[in-house]
C-alpha cells in the first residue's frame, strides 16, 4: 500500500471518461501544462491515473471534457476488495470526527465478483469505526472516493465532479445551425484544450464549419477566429456563435490557404480538415490542405505557437510537418465507423 504524502505537493486520483483510449489523460495533462500546474503522473490503470500535482486541479474542474472527477488520495495499491478495505484500516480518519460521510466506489470493469454497494458498506463501516464522523448519504460534508480497477486502487476524498452538462447542451443537433459533419461539442473542446491554450490566446480555426471549435475556444476565455470559403458554414458558424451569447470571436469567409491575418497574430490552431464524401476541399488534395496549413501556421503563429488538426488516416503528414520547421508532440487516432478513422495531430512551433 502507498500512503500519499508530500509537502507542497498533493497526490490525486482521476476518474477519466472512457470515450477514448487516450485522449482523455493527454487532455487532462495539456490543461494542467496551459495552467502553468507543475505535475508528475504516478501511474496509470485503465480509467483511473494517478498524478502528484504542486497545488489544485480546479482548471480541469473548469475545462475538460473527457474527464469525471477529481479526488484528493489518501491510499492506493494493487489487488481487490480485501486490499481495499486493509488500506481503509492503514488511514487516519479522524479528519472526518464531526463532520458527515459517504462512501462511493466506482468499479472499472473490476471486482465482478463483488457489488459495488457491499464494498461501499464494507469501507463504511471501516470509516465509521476509525473516525467521529456520521455517514450521510446525501450531500455529506465529505464523500469518500473508491475506484477500483482490474489491478489497482485508489482511495481519496471527492474534491470535484466535471459538469458537463454544458457540453451535453451544445452538442450539434441542438444547436440553430447543424450539418452531419459537425464535430461534436466534447471532442472540439478537448482539441482546444490539446492547444494548450490559456484564457486570451488568440485561438484560429481556418476550416471552421458551423464553429463547433470556435465556440469552445471563446467558452474558454480565448478569442476565436473562424475562417471557412463556404458562406452558407459562415453565416451558420455566426448564428451559432451568437446563440451561445460568444461575443470574444470573429467570423469570416476566407480561403482556407490564403488567411486574411498578419503574421504572429495567432497563439493557437485548432482545426478540424475536411473529410468523408459530404465535405468539400474545393478542388484541393487532403494533402495539399495539410502542406498548406502549416506552412501558414508557421507564419501566423507566435513564438511557442500550437496547431492541433486532424485528418484522414492514411495521410503521412510527417515530413510536412518537419518541413514546416515544427515537432510533433503528440497523436491519436479516432475510429468513426468501419471505414473511416481520423488522426489528431498536435505539433508545435518553436
Amino acid at each position: 500500500m502507498e500512503l500519499a504524502m508530500g509537502a507542497g505537493w498533493r497526490t490525486y486520483s482521476l476518474l477519466l471518461s472512457g470515450e477514448h483510449p487516450t485522449l482523455p489523460l493527454a487532455e487532462v495533462l495539456a490543461i494542467l501544462e496551459a495552467e502553468g500546474v507543475p505535475f508528475e503522473v504516478l501511474s496509470r490503470d485503465g480509467r483511473l491515473v494517478r498524478l502528484r500535482a504542486k497545488g489544485l486541479l480546479d482548471s480541469i474542474e473548469r475545462r475538460a471534457a473527457l474527464c469525471h472527477m477529481c479526488c484528493a488520495e489518501l491510499a492506493s495499491g494493487e489487488g481487490g476488495a480485501e486490499d481495499v478495505l486493509e488500506a481503509a484500516k492503514g488511514i487516519d480518519w479522524s479528519f472526518l470526527d464531526g463532520k458527515t460521510f459517504s462512501v462511493r466506489v466506482y468499479k472499472c470493469g473490476a471486482l465482478s465478483r463483488v457489488s459495488g454497494a457491499s464494498l461501499e458498506r464494507a469501507v463504511g463501516e471501516v470509516v465509521a469505526k476509525r473516525s467521529r464522523g456520521r455517514v450521510r448519504l446525501l450531500k455529506p460534508d465529505v464523500e469518500v472516493v473508491v475506484i477500483v480497477t482490474s489491478k489497482s486502487f485508489s482511495i481519496g476524498t471527492l474534491l470535484f465532479r466535471v459538469d458537463r452538462r454544458g457540453l451535453a447542451a451544445r452538442r450539434p443537433r441542438l444547436r440553430p445551425f447543424f450539418r452531419p459533419s459537425s464535430l461534436d461539442s466534447k471532442l472540439a473542446r478537448a482539441l482546444v484544450n490539446l492547444s494548450r491554450c490559456r484564457p486570451g490566446d488568440v485561438v484560429l480555426d481556418p476550416f471552421a464549419g458551423s464553429g463547433s471549435i470556435g465556440v469552445e475556444a471563446a467558452l474558454l476565455g480565448c478569442y476565436s477566429v473562424n475562417l471557412d470559403l463556404d458562406e452558407e458554414m459562415v453565416s451558420g458558424c455566426a448564428l451559432n456563435m451568437a446563440f451561445y451569447d460568444v461575443e470574444a470571436g470573429d467570423v469570416a469567409r476566407a480561403d482556407s490557404l490564403l488567411w486574411p491575418l498578419r503574421e504572429q497574430g495567432v497563439d493557437r490552431i485548432v482545426t478540424d480538415l475536411p473529410y468523408g464524401r459530404t465535405s468539400s476541399t474545393h478542388g484541393r488534395t487532403r494533402l495539399e490542405l495539410v502542406s498548406g496549413l502549416l506552412s501558414l501556421a508557421g507564419a501566423v503563429l507566435r513564438g511557442g505557437g500550437v496547431a492541433v488538426f486532424m485528418h484522414e488516416r492514411g495521410l503521412e503528414v510527417e515530413d510536412l510537418v518537419s518541413d514546416a520547421g515544427a515537432r510533433l508532440i503528440d497523436q491519436h487516432e479516432i475510429r468513426v465507423h468501419g471505414g473511416l478513422t481520423r488522426v489528431v495531430r498536435v505539433v508545435a512551433f518553436d
